[in-house]
Order: C-alpha cells, then sequence, then structure tokens
C-alpha cells in the first residue's frame, strides 16, 4: 500500500512539474506576442501606404470592374 502510494505522489509530482513547465512557456510566449502585437499594429498603416505607393494608379474602369467582381 505505501509502494502504491508513493508511485502515485511520484506521478503527481511529475504532472505537476510538467504542467508548470507549460504554463511558464505559454507566459513566455504570451509576453512575446504582447510585445509584437503593437509593432505589427504600429508598422501595418505604414507598410500599406508603401505597397499603395507602389502601384500604378488604378483606372477607374478598371475599379468598376472590380467592384463589379467583388459583389458577384
Amino acid at each position: 500500500m505505501e509502494t502504491r502510494r508513493r508511485k502515485r505522489l511520484g506521478v503527481l509530482y511529475s504532472e505537476y512539474e510538467k504542467s508548470r513547465k507549460t504554463l511558464d512557456d505559454l507566459e513566455n510566449q504570451a509576453a512575446k506576442l504582447s510585445a509584437t502585437g503593437p509593432r505589427i499594429v504600429a508598422a501595418r498603416p505604414i507598410l500599406e501606404k508603401e505597397r499603395a505607393a507602389a502601384q500604378p494608379a488604378a483606372r477607374p474602369a478598371d475599379h468598376q470592374t472590380a467592384a463589379a467582381r467583388a459583389e458577384a
């Protein structure tokens, strides 16, 4: 009976350590995402503006065709 209890206690400690490591990993990942998110939000409008400047101006007929396709 004592051997079973010790074995079970060992399993519980092992599960606890594994869960603790998983939680630590997730907390680290959340911290990284918290730092990365604002950078992405700030960079997006700049990149979109640069992309729009690099593309040739669309002719009105092209714009209407694209709008018609979007509705279909």
